[in-house]
Order: C-alpha cells, then sequence, then structure tokens
C-alpha cells in the first residue's frame, strides 16, 4: 500500500518533475497539491496568474489545495502551510513532499518547519545531478510552455 502525501507545486520545471517521480514511483500516492498564492492570485514563486496551476492540477486530476498570504509575507506562509498541514493532518496525512535541489538554507527551513508540525519531509529532487534532471526532463519529452515573461523594469 502506497503511502499519501502531498506535494507542493508552483507548476515551475522542478516542482513538475518532483510531482512526476513522486506519481511513477511505488512509495507514494499523492492525494493533493498544494500551491502558495498572493493576494492578487499569482503564483508567489513564480508570479503567473493562478489559473495556470487550476488548469495543470486539473489536467493532472489531483486536488489543488490553495494558500493564499502577502508577497513577502513568511508568517503568512508558515501560518498557510501550518494549516495546510493540520487540514490534511485530520485525514491521515503526514508527509509533504518539495521539489527543492539545492538551496539548504531553504530545505533547512522547510524541515523544521514540517517537522515541528508532525510531518516529515520528502524531497525527491535533493542532490539531483542537474545535468541529470535536464536529461531526464527531455528524454520524458517534457514540453515547457512559456506563459509570462517580465521586463527588467517590471521587478
Amino acid at each position: 500500500m502506497k503511502e499519501k502525501i502531498i506535494a507542493c507545486f508552483s507548476g515551475g520545471k522542478d516542482s513538475t518533475y518532483m510531482l512526476h517521480k513522486l506519481l511513477r514511483g511505488n512509495k507514494y500516492e499523492v492525494v493533493s497539491l498544494l500551491t502558495t498564492v498572493t493576494t492578487y492570485d499569482e503564483i508567489s514563486g513564480h508570479m503567473i496568474d493562478y489559473k495556470w496551476i487550476e488548469a495543470q492540477a486539473a489536467s493532472i486530476g489531483i486536488p489543488l489545495y490553495k494558500i493564499q498570504y502577502p508577497l513577502y509575507d513568511g508568517k503568512g506562509f508558515e501560518k498557510g502551510l501550518i494549516d495546510a498541514m493540520n487540514h490534511f493532518g485530520q485525514q491521515g496525512l503526514s508527509k509533504i513532499a518539495f521539489g527543492d535541489l539545492f538551496l539548504e538554507d531553504c530545505i533547512e527551513y522547510k524541515k523544521n518547519l514540517v517537522e515541528s508540525n508532525g510531518y516529515e519531509l520528502v524531497l525527491p529532487l535533493a542532490g539531483i545531478n542537474t545535468k541529470q534532471l535536464v536529461q531526464e526532463f527531455i528524454e520524458l519529452s517534457f514540453i515547457s510552455i512559456l506563459v509570462l515573461l517580465r521586463t527588467p523594469h517590471e521587478w
């Protein structure tokens, strides 16, 4: 029997590949995608409209859970994530996956946050060789679509 897990999903290549690995593996059943959204309904990591993530989740067929908070509000992110973990914890879940690769400080921060709330952090891509990741991404025929381009003066 597969272990149930929540997958944090931004729609970017790292979270998409992480989700692919979880879905194709024999260990986990992804019961929900979890995404972070600003109060402007933009995905906080990529600043694209939330509708793109909704469309991706719908096409994959996995429910999408939205954490919404003001941009650059770390406490809002923490509260939203804790609320989500509590919500899913009531359903018996205790594992959450992120697509982080290398950022040790981010990994440590997330690990402390999720473990202090009774969850196990799962990082299917942590430490993966990026050349290998790109090669596998290409071999699997993943297609990237540019949905937003911001010029430097828009940042």
